[in-house]
């Protein structure tokens, strides 16, 4: 067998994960096995899980690819009846809003807002990001404005933004399947010179574009309407969260760059202790945010019942 053979072997799957979790599983060991959707998730839950049962504990982590794949393995393990020690993770997304249903049991924990980046976009994890990472040398600044700042931006990013989760939600009511992984927000949104965000009047068109959908496939009466409804809920519970990270990212590289120029213009410097782009924030993030009170509930309450067996 060549090696690309063997790597073609090894591609991402549900029998090679199964296999994986097979070779692994042992309920009289203590061991703990999280099934998550993607690479941030894995991240992210691994970091909590560990928190929460310490470091003598081994905690396999199982990357499914997408929701469906998280819930089709929970079915099949749950036949299986070998599900000691496995929890499940998975991000709400827009279910609520379409109606969608998925398996409820005790080992599953579902996210409280869209998906998992939610948690992280805040003013406090803006201020902990220019705290940590930016380092001054030979000048002084006062932060606090531009805190502000970011906390206004947000708000009319979020505004700016009900309008395209409103087509996309609209997209899926409808039964199209619009790719989100293929919309790149830089290229309909902006900040101005000022730190205002700005975005373009035929975002609309470039996002179905983007997701692979016909524009006219989805009726703009039914868009007007979630808009409504949307406005009139929490932002985070609406908005995809790799859309709200994309924002906290893109303003604090912006602010890093115009500091430098202050910095400059007194004989002063702007590093960065940890470099941070939109490849990586969720590993740069990690320990920066208090794990959320829902999942800190879902696994101290889920270990207890399992420590007999741990």
């Amino acid at each position: 067998m060549s090696f690309v053979d063997f790597l073609r072997s090894a591609r991402q799957g549900q029998t090679p994960l199964l296999h994986e979790f097979k070779t692994n599983y042992d309920p009289q060991q203590r061991r703990v096995h999280g099934f998550v959707e993607g690479y941030e998730d894995l991240v992210f839950y691994r970091s909590a899980i560990q928190e929460i049962v310490g470091p003598t504990i081994r905690v396999y982590m199982y990357r499914c690819g997408n929701k469906k794949a998280v819930y089709e393995t929970f079915r099949r393990l749950a036949t299986d009846g070998t599900t000691t020690g496995a929890l499940f993770f998975a991000d709400k997304d827009l279910s609520d809003i379409l109606g969608e249903t998925w398996p409820v049991d005790e080992s599953i924990f579902v996210t409280e807002v869209y998906s998992i980046e939610n948690y992280f976009v805040s003013r406090a994890t803006f201020e902990r990001l220019c705290r940590d990472l930016i380092r001054l040398s030979d000048f002084t600044f006062e932060f606090e404005p531009v805190f502000a700042h970011f906390e206004s931006e947000l708000c009319a990013f979020h505004r700016l933004m009900l309008t395209v989760m409103a087509w996309i939600a609209s997209a899926k009511a409808a039964g199209l399947r619009p790719n989100l992984n293929n919309i790149k927000l830089g290229e309909v949104f902006s900040l101005s010179d000022d730190g205002s965000v700005k975005a373009s009047k035929n975002r609309l068109r470039y996002i179905a574009r983007a997701a692979g959908v016909d524009p006219a496939a989805v009726p703009f009466r039914e868009v007007r309407k979630l808009r409504r409804r949307f406005a009139q809920t929490d932002p985070k519970l609406c908005i995809r969260g790799h859309f709200e990270m994309w924002f906290m990212i893109s303003f604090t590289l912006f602010f890093i760059q115009k500091l430098g120029t202050v910095a400059e213009e007194v004989g002063g410097s702007v590093s960065l202790r940890v470099q941070i782009n939109q490849q990586n924030p969720v590993e740069t993030l990690i320990g920066r945010i208090p794990t959320p009170a829902a999942l800190t509930t879902f696994l101290t309450r889920h270990f207890p019942l399992q420590e007999g067996l741990f």
